[in-house]
């Protein structure tokens, strides 16, 4: 599949205006079992997004991104940061009738830093068995998070939206080739490395989450360009839009190893210009 544009919307956290009268009995009611609780000094002193409302405001601030909607066959939303106040039971309902969107509608759900990965896998599987002709990734973020919780919580760095759009067959020259993207243990990349490495040239990412990454022992005898990136979503939408436009300018033929740091897991895809 052919990543053929991202763009993103970045908003300021908003002014402050005070939810609606069951915001909070919405927050204690769903995070109990999980030992969370509500900060309700955080609720009376900072607003944050509903999706609804982050989706609209990028509308209205760029014109390219009503025709990516109206015109993909699926969309896959995801987040890692819930609503504040939100405004719609579902966002996807919300987004079908309010756009008049004929694109079947997915949710990425519960998969913190990976959720992208796991939109970028599922689309290669509709794209492979010839379902779809263009796809759409959705991610949301926003700041305002009043949940605590037993462990440290980063914030997000961003408000906004990303889209990421992506294609069956390639349409430009700036079209970036996703060949693989995937969940897999750090056993099972290595071997692939050691596979693709034996007929290509490989230029390796590491996005971390820590001050001190350390070189997985497959990749000590590649460079690998770590990466420290930011909590949430968006952070890695920014990082699509860069890799892209590092690949097309340079027009090298190397393959892109991105993988993304987790304790029992790596998510990880390789792309480029074939």
């Amino acid at each position: 599949m052919y990543l053929s544009s991202v763009i993103y919307s970045l908003l300021p956290d908003p002014v402050y205006k005070k939810p609606k009268d069951d915001y909070a009995s919405y927050f204690d009611d769903m995070y109990k079992f999980s030992g969370g609780y509500l900060d309700r000094e955080m609720l009376m002193q900072k607003s944050g997004y509903a999706f609804s409302e982050l989706l609209n405001r990028a509308v209205n601030q760029n014109e390219k991104i009503l025709p990516l909607l109206q015109q993909a066959d699926v969309c896959i939303l995801m987040n890692t940061s819930y609503e504040y106040d939100s405004h719609h039971s579902n966002i996807a309902s919300y987004l079908k009738d309010y756009y008049t969107l004929n694109a079947n509608i997915f949710d990425v759900a519960e998969q913190g830093c990976f959720g992208l990965i796991s939109a970028l896998h599922l689309l290669s599987a509709l794209f492979s068995q010839q379902k779809i002709i263009r796809g759409l990734v959705i991610g949301f973020e926003q700041r305002a998070l009043p949940l605590r919780v037993k462990h440290h919580q980063e914030l997000p760095q961003y408000n906004g939206v990303g889209l990421i759009e992506l294609f069956s067959e390639n349409h430009t020259a700036s079209s970036l080739k996703i060949i693989e993207a995937d969940i897999i243990s750090e056993k099972d990349i290595a071997e692939k490395i050691r596979v693709l490495e034996e007929n290509n040239s490989l230029r390796c990412y590491l996005l971390v989450y820590q001050s001190d990454p350390v070189t997985p022992d497959f990749l000590s005898h590649q460079e690998v360009s770590f990466i420290d990136i930011a909590e949430g979503v968006l952070p890695l939408f920014l990082f699509f839009d860069q890799l892209q436009k590092q690949v097309v300018s340079t027009m090298d033929p190397v393959l892109h190893v991105v993988l993304i740091e987790n304790i029992s897991h790596s998510g990880w895809f390789y792309c480029g210009l074939l």
